[in-house]
């Protein structure tokens, strides 16, 4: 009986890393959003959350008009 090694049974990949691409932007492991299926993503400030405003992804607070002007 004899046993054939493969060093690669059981290997994990390990995290993505390199350049982001698409509507990604920065590198892995922490890549940026700057879009959203083209549509730019604007980073919304803290308590704000993501509204879509008919071109763009933008912040906007709770409560605030739909869609945004």
């Amino acid at each position: 009986m004899s046993f054939i090694s493969n060093p690669l049974i059981g290997a994990q990949p390990g995290p993505p890393n390199g350049p982001a691409g698409g509507d990604l932007d920065g590198t892995y492991p922490n890549p940026d959003v700057v879009a959203v299926s083209g549509a730019d993503f604007i980073q919304p400030a803290s308590g704000e959350f993501v509204q879509f405003d008919g071109t763009d992804y933008v912040g906007a607070l709770p409560g605030a008009s739909w869609p945004a002007a």
